[in-house]
């Protein structure tokens, strides 16, 4: 089903950064077996940011605020998992590259302390009160842009098909019958209701995915059952869908990828 919705902003980043510390003639030193690199107080120094901490249904959190020039709009960026974009617990910033570029671009960076929550009831709270948090107290924009990290494992991403956005009329909000859009230049445009969409040709996704380190497992083309019950939009959706992929789902194993990887659209 696609109703109204749209793929606003995707933002794929890949943070992966390793950090080695030896002294001349001894071992590295490792921290010690089973321990997770997360912090339990809030610290970190950077370049052109000043670091605030924050708290959130007794949860640790933090902002940091540009100290050079600010986003006109006071945009910010969500960095998961928290710890990513502060000390590790062993001294090290791991998201420190993407968060020093963002502030030098007037961005400010926020992330909160949820645990392993996997998208539970009580993580979705606290993200929920740390966002209002930001909004009314700090006066940041409501629409968060997202840096994420992934420990490994499968991941799935669903999304609007290319083909589904080149038949959208330009400034309409619903796919057509002809090709109203350039293929190979699909990247970023406006939508009828004022917002962005962001989105690219096949290839390009693939080779995106794969300068993140994430390995393609599948792509699946979904198709909505027949719905007659369906009326006006809803049944144009429907059937539009019947004839032609309107979303993509692509499954990924994360690998691991070197300090040099950096993921960005071309």
């Amino acid at each position: 089903m696609i109703g109204t919705s749209r793929l606003r902003f995707v933002v794929l980043y890949c943070g992966c950064l390793m950090n080695a510390v030896a002294a001349a003639g001894e071992e590295p030193k490792s921290p010690p077996p089973n321990t997770q690199k997360i912090p339990t107080k809030i610290a970190g120094t950077f370049q052109g940011g000043e670091l605030v901490e924050l708290r959130v249904k007794d949860r640790i959190a933090f902002l940091i605020k540009p100290t050079g020039k600010v986003d006109p709009e006071k945009r910010w960026v969500w960095d998961f998992p928290f710890w990513m974009a502060i000390n590790d617990g062993f001294g090290g910033v791991g998201h420190r590259y993407y968060v020093e570029k963002l502030l030098a671009a007037g961005f400010h960076i926020a992330g909160v302390d949820v645990g392993a929550s996997c998208g539970s009831p009580a993580g979705a709270d606290v993200c929920q009160e740390f966002h209002q948090l930001l909004v009314s107290k700090h006066g940041l924009h409501p629409r968060a842009r997202l840096l994420c990290h992934s420990n490994g494992g499968l991941l799935a991403f669903s999304h609007i098909s290319p083909l589904y956005e080149i038949t959208v009329e330009i400034g309409g909000d619903r796919a057509g019958r002809r090709l109203e859009r350039d293929y190979f230049d699909l990247r970023m445009f406006d939508d009828a209701d004022g917002l962005v969409s962001t989105n690219l040709p096949y290839g390009e996704w693939i080779r995106l995915f794969r300068s993140c380190g994430l390995l393609v497992e599948d792509l699946l083309e979904t198709r909505p059952k027949d719905d007659p019950t369906l009326t006006g939009r809803q049944r144009a959706d429907n059937e539009w869908a019947r004839r032609w992929p309107s979303m993509l789902v692509g499954s990924f194993i994360a690998g691991s990828c070197s300090s040099q990887s950096r993921c960005q659209v071309g």
